[in-house]
């Protein structure tokens, strides 16, 4: 399930249209899925809502698949630099944060853990859930990157300037290692940002279009292998060309979208 949760979102999947033929195929297929969940659920039309008190429902909208179904994704979302009181660095409120504390008071879930793969530390969503035991926070992100003053996750692994590819899967892999010894969640929540992308303006690492895409396979079999449902937010991209964000972002989806049709068949 893909999720459009704001007009800027909507406008924004419109140039991606554009720029990549194969997107619209994709596209029509997930908001069909999107819609067969809506009907399948019940669950309140808010995907289509506009921006402002309620810029977060995808991301809500799409948890509340990723439970049901095993994976939904927002083709906007992860806005993790918004903290409880205040907004920052493009973000006017924390989408993954509102999502974790609604299925919470809804009692879908107890806990959640957020794997954040944006470049920029996860600071609002780091402060937000600080003193929360019942939602785990891991950032992978660059240290030199916005913001200047770093908030303390669970777990933060700071990457140096032109990171690799093999240091960035390393780093990972490491991250997840240190998760998988924490008590499993309820659902999981990935930041998969495309700007850890070599060309990416605002990153400073190398990581290669390959190396998020193994990120992404990554992340997805750690879910898999614990049978942890998972929601899905783009969250940042700056690359100069558009095409290679749409690429990086075409294959997250794909690529999840492929292991949550092959759990069904099974």
């Amino acid at each position: 399930h893909v999720l459009i949760g704001n007009a800027p979102a909507i406008a924004y999947v419109n140039k991606l249209k554009e720029q990549h033929v194969r997107l619209t195929a994709a596209l029509a297929d997930c908001l069909a899925m999107m819609a067969q969940c809506q009907q399948n659920h019940n669950y309140p039309k808010t995907f289509d809502s506009p921006i402002g008190t309620l810029a977060w429902d995808a991301t809500v909208a799409a948890a509340r698949c990723a439970l049901a179904d095993g994976f939904a994704a927002n083709l906007a979302g992860g806005t993790h630099h918004s903290f409880s009181d205040r907004g920052a660095g493009y973000c006017v409120f924390n989408d993954v944060a509102v999502a974790a504390r609604t299925m919470q008071q809804e009692d879908r879930i107890r806990t959640a853990l957020v794997i954040d793969g944006d470049v920029h530390q996860g600071d609002g969503t780091a402060a937000i859930f600080q003193e929360d035991p019942t939602v785990t926070t891991f950032s992978l992100h660059a240290r030199k990157a916005f913001p200047a003053r770093k908030q303390t996750s669970n777990l933060d692994i700071p990457l140096e300037p032109l990171c690799t590819t093999a240091e960035y899967l390393q780093a990972l892999a490491a991250g997840l290692q240190w998760c998988a010894a924490q008590p499993l969640p309820d659902l999981v929540f990935f930041l998969a940002g495309a700007d850890p992308y070599e060309g990416d303006t605002l990153g400073g690492l190398s990581v290669t279009q390959e190396g998020l895409h193994q990120r992404d396979q990554m992340v997805f079999e750690f879910c898999q292998q614990r049978d942890l449902p998972v929601v899905i937010t783009l969250a940042g991209g700056y690359a100069e060309q558009i095409e290679d964000i749409v690429e990086i972002q075409f294959r997250t989806i794909v690529e999840a979208r492929r292991r949550f049709l092959s759990r069904q068949e099974r």
